[in-house]
């Protein structure tokens, strides 16, 4: 004993020999930061080795450079058979200096002897259990007899409580209390503890942990610095350590670092594929709500088809776009298939350019190619499929690591694939994770992990070999059979072929061997056949009208009225919305003002224009044979030069508008018939084409009833009571011209009432300068604007109303007109090159007044007042007008006819739709697709309204 109270060194050696001897087994072996000093390692009946040493036993003679290299070396000796760590009392220094040395053994290893006056000695040989004595789950108290103290830090940032609640669908006292919970059965029944822990993940990727009966959570805390254990499949940990070393060094574990750092933006990136400041800074809910980006992604933005880095951004939209395939006739599409693809030949995979042929062209699939390097024969594949080289990606980011590919395959599934062809086990264990069932295509050349080929093996719906050889040798790694197993076969062309339909000279199409499995296995739609050998049906009732909207107007009022005539005579009437159900509900209003039609909504798998053509092509062709009938959906109608024989297309001519003179000239060629809803528009599309005009005829609008037509009016009241219904826009309705009328009346000192139906546009922004020119007539209840109505309530509206006003520029044949003149309203028109001399004829039921003189107009209205008589007489003769040409039951009768025309036209195959019209498939984006010139044009700019030509 030293004059201070400290052992002497003899001392010192002589107490650590006891101690050791006390702790320490027979013949176990121990390395002693001896200093060299041999007498440090004589211990009765064990074997001591000196720390640090050389290959031959000897001390190194120096200290370790650092904890790496301290770390390194005790690893070394492990291996060796060392296990354990004995530090003398005059060595602890060693705990402090090498600080990273130190959390390594706190991290791994347990202190069975920690007597700071003698020394500290580690077991490193030790089992999990044995080393943690929480894992065992003996009984424990709390929190704190199961979590060594150190980790009990990372294991709160880990654990999300509110999150593991959902899983346990329980609550708990306390968060302690759910952790505790999880540690002692809520691993075992598969719940996670966060987000980015995934229990059923670890435990099959780690199998070993799985035998062990060991924690998965507390496992990954334990070994993942050393060991680059992966908690999620998305979370890449060697990929994080590699961004910033000194983190492994320190022993900081990964996931936790993430959680800490990623809002404030000071963390790595968890996955090749992700940046968490891209993330965060495109979604803008993310950003603000302070979530930590790659959790938001699991919980939310994946199902949501967000992109998680440019680079990811640009791979789907290369892929979405590189195929102009489902826009050429009779190419469309029924489903997306997956094929996921390592191979370096097309032969292998089996066969990725053949089965990619076959679904295209033989069973209507699309098939979306993931090549993983890119090959010659690549360009033989674009005009079936859409392609995704991901080598090209290489210099961006390695998408070929396992967690980079799954977080790919994972967002690819969101096109809600049919099935899925790969060769790749990552792939495949990520597809059955997603829901989509595959095909794995055994390939014996590449090595793969044993635990991942079995995840593979037992999640493929059938496991594809190339021959028995190959099967033979899978057996022998997995220790067993695969029961799930195709033998491809080696000739494809050796397989049965269909017979010919008897009276037909048309080949039937070779049926590929493993879609035909594939076909049983997943559900797949049945070998397509030629036009000429499928069935021939006698006659279709279906009738589908594409529509963008669903605002107030004159066509959509006919539509709803034609719609439900048709459906009483037998009609199939559907109406499928190409715009989003947001989109709609918005323009309609308010839900009472949505269509009393059949009616649903175009669900695409792609973004776009492309996207919307290619789903509203693939649900005309999956019915057919069935009608389109088409109407101003003018960018969707375009699809009409793309559709098959068996879709008949009947054009409706709604106005004397350019946009649908427009699409007459464009898209007639294609039709079964042109329907012109007056001789006058039927002379504007012959004027256009003369051919056109051969397949034209006229069918007036009307969405009138018989029983809708007024019997008697009301007697007349003190006001002159004047309405106009439709919308209230400048462009073509003139509507602040209402202003300038109601002013001309005024000095006439007529008593009137001006009652505008409708809703201001608001691209035009009109409103405010109507309301300010009209701002006394709208105090005193001259001019009356209550808005949008319904139907029902227009009629009722027009019934109590004498004179009903038209001041457009041009019309078709206004459906207003004809609702107004079956109330008893006496139209007073402007003259304009329409349809509406068709129905008004002047002074016989109506007045059509030429030029915008509105004291010519004023004068003509203060007359009727003045002229009962002659009011009442010209509304007995426009109610008698409606009813014997203009009523939805003689117009649906029409109409009812000609849809058995076109129905028998395009089921006996007589009819036969001429070829698109474009500059070639190479050079036209848009395949047989033939859209409107105005998706082009820029958008309208408004003038002011201030004066007019």
């Amino acid at each position: 004993m030293t004059a201070h109270g400290e052992l002497s060194y003899d001392e010192l050696i002589s107490r650590v020999r006891e101690v050791a001897c006390r702790a320490l087994p027979l013949d176990a072996i121990v390395a002693v930061v001896s200093k060299g000093d041999a007498e440090m390692l004589r211990f009765e009946g064990r074997t001591a080795w000196h720390f640090p040493r050389r290959v031959d036993g000897v001390y190194c003679g120096y200290h370790p450079g650092d904890s790496e290299a301290a770390i390194t070396h005790l690893e070394g000796l492990r291996e060796l058979g060392v296990e354990y760590l004995l530090i003398p009392q005059r060595s602890l220094w060693w705990l402090e200096h090498y600080a990273d040395f130190r959390r390594h053994l706190e991290d791994h290893y347990h202190a069975i002897v920690r007597d700071e006056d003698t020394c500290v000695i580690y077991a490193l040989a030790e089992s999990a259990a044995q080393r943690h004595p929480e894992l065992a789950l003996d009984n424990p108290e709390g929190l704190s007899d199961l979590v060594p103290e150190q980790r009990l830090a990372d294991l709160a940032v880990i654990f999300d409580a509110q999150y593991y609640e959902q899983q346990a669908d329980c609550q708990f006292p306390s968060r302690e209390a759910a952790m505790l919970h999880y540690v002692r059965t809520g691993a075992a029944s598969g719940y996670n503890p966060h987000p980015l822990f995934d229990t059923k993940y670890y435990l099959a990727r780690y199998p070993q942990v799985r035998a062990s009966g060991v924690n998965p959570l507390l496992h990954y805390l334990a070994q993942s610095p050393a060991g680059g254990h992966d908690p999620h499949p998305w979370f890449d940990t060697d990929y994080y350590y590699g961004q910033s070393p000194r983190l492994r060094v320190s022993r900081v574990n990964a996931l936790v670092h993430y959680l800490t750092h990623a809002v404030d933006k000071n963390a790595c990136r968890p996955n090749p594929l992700f940046i968490s400041s891209f993330y965060s800074e495109t979604y803008g809910d993310v950003r603000h709500a302070g979530c930590v980006p790659l959790v938001h992604y699991v919980l939310t933005g994946a199902s949501e088809g967000r992109f998680v880095s440019h680079l990811h951004r640009s791979m789907i939209e290369i892929l979405l776009r590189s195929s102009k395939a489902p826009l050429l006739r009779g190419q469309w599409k029924k489903g997306v298939v997956l094929l996921f693809s390592k191979a370096s030949s097309p032969e292998s995979m089996p066969g990725v350019m053949q089965l990619a042929r076959h679904l295209a062209n033989d069973y209507h699939l699309e098939p979306y190619v993931i090549l993983f390097r890119r090959q010659e024969w690549v360009r033989e594949l674009e005009n079936c499929a859409r392609i995704l080289v991901l080598e090209d990606f290489r210099l961006a980011c390695d998408v070929l690591q396992p967690a980079a590919l799954r977080m790919l395959t994972a967002s690819l599934c969101r096109l809600a694939p049919l099935c899925a062809f790969a060769d790749s086990p990552e792939v495949v264990a990520t597809l059955s994770a997603e829901k989509v069932p595959a095909y794995f295509h055994y390939d014996d050349e590449n090595p793969t992990a044993e635990c991942v080929l079995t995840e593979a093996f037992d999640q493929a719906r059938r496991v594809i070999f190339n021959s028995s050889e190959a099967f033979h040798s899978a057996a022998s790694k997995l220790g067993r059979y695969p029961v799930n197993v195709a033998l491809r076969p080696i000739d494809q062309a050796a397989s049965s072929r269909r017979p010919k339909r008897s009276g037909s000279s048309a080949a039937a199409p070779v049926a590929n061997p493993v879609l035909e499995l594939a076909r049983r296995d997943f559900d797949l739609p049945e070998l397509d056949w030629s036009e000429d050998l499928r069935r021939v049906q006698e006659t279709t009732r279906s009738i589908i009208i594409p529509c963008c909207d669903w605002s107030l107007s004159g066509v959509n009022s006919s539509l709803e009225a034609l719609g439900q005539e048709l459906i009483k005579l037998g009609w199939d009437v559907q109406i499928i919305f190409t715009r989003s159900e947001a989109e709609i509900r918005n323009t309609a209003g308010t839900d009472e003002h949505l269509p009393k039609l059949p009616c649903r909504y175009l669900k695409p798998r792609n973004p776009g224009m492309e996207g919307m053509w290619e789903a509203l092509i693939a649900e005309f062709e999956k019915i057919a044979p069935c009608i389109m009938f088409m109407g101003y959906d003018f960018a969707a109608n375009g699809v009409a030069a793309a559709l098959t024989d068996k879709v008949g297309v009947v054009v409706w001519v709604q106005s004397d508008d350019g946009d649908y003179y427009e699409q007459a000239y464009r898209l007639g060629r294609y039709s079964n018939a042109i329907v012109c809803v007056s001789e006058r528009i039927k002379q504007g599309v012959n004027t256009l084409n003369p051919l056109l005009g051969e397949r034209s005829l006229v069918i007036y609008n009307s969405s009138i009833r018989k029983s809708e037509i007024l019997k008697s009016r009301s007697p007349r009241t003190k006001k002159l009571r004047l309405i106009y219904t439709g919308r209230l826009v400048e462009y073509q309705k003139r509507v602040l011209d209402f202003v300038e009328l109601a002013k001309n009346l005024d000095r006439l000192k007529v008593p009137y009432e001006m009652t505008l139906v409708g809703e201001f546009s608001r691209q035009e922004k009109v409103r405010e300068i109507f309301e300010a020119r009209a701002k006394a007539h709208l105090a005193d209840g001259r001019i009356r604007l209550p808005g949008r109505m319904t139907r029902d309530a227009i009629m009722k509206e027009l019934a109590r109303n004498d004179v009903f006003l038209l001041l457009s520029d041009f019309e078709g044949l206004p459906l207003s007109l004809v609702e107004a003149m079956a109330a008893g309203c006496v139209p007073v028109v402007s003259e304009m090159e329409s349809g509406i001399p068709e129905v008004v004829t002047s002074g016989v039921n109506g007045f059509i007044v030429s030029g915008r003189d509105y004291q010519k107009w004023a004068a003509l209205l203060s007359d009727l007042w003045k002229d009962r008589p002659q009011l009442a007489a010209l509304s007995r003769q426009a109610r008698r007008t409606i009813d014997k040409r203009f009523t939805v039951e003689h117009v649906a009768e029409q109409f009812d006819r000609l849809f058995e025309t076109t129905a028998g036209e395009i089921c006996s195959g007589k009819y036969k739709r001429p070829p698109s019209l474009h500059w070639g498939h190479q050079r036209s984006h848009t395949g047989d697709v033939l859209p409107p010139q105005s998706i082009y044009r820029p958008p309208m700019v408004w003038h002011s309204f201030g004066s007019r030509p």
